[in-house]
């Protein structure tokens, strides 16, 4: 499997099973299809495991003036982990495929 990184964990929350974790990304300019794929967490201290994550669309009600963009987001979440497996610094591993179109913007 062919895995790049994508983010670094800053943060992840969550009650009972399933985390979601900080930063979170834009929605690309390009479509965007909601998904599910197998990534790999590395954690701090070198050790792997494999998680089922969804890559979903999630609407923050934010108070006040804000963006789009800062309104609708793709958060990754680890429907199966617990904060306790995810901790700040991991860095999650992905295929090629899905970082490119997180990180792919489109001048309209």
């Amino acid at each position: 499997m062919n895995q790049v990184e994508l983010l670094t964990v800053e943060g992840c929350f969550g009650s009972g099973p399933g985390v979601h974790l900080y930063p979170h990304f834009p929605v690309p300019h390009a479509e965007w299809h909601e998904r599910t794929e197998v990534v790999v967490v590395e954690k701090p201290d070198g050790q792997q495991f494999k998680a089922r994550a969804s890559f979903g669309v999630v609407h923050f009600n934010i108070a006040g003036q804000a963006s789009l963009d800062e309104r609708w987001r793709v958060v990754v979440g680890l429907p199966a982990c617990s904060t306790d497996e995810v901790p700040v610094g991991s860095k999650i591993l992905v295929p090629r495929e899905i970082r490119d179109a997180l990180l792919a913007q489109t001048d309209a």
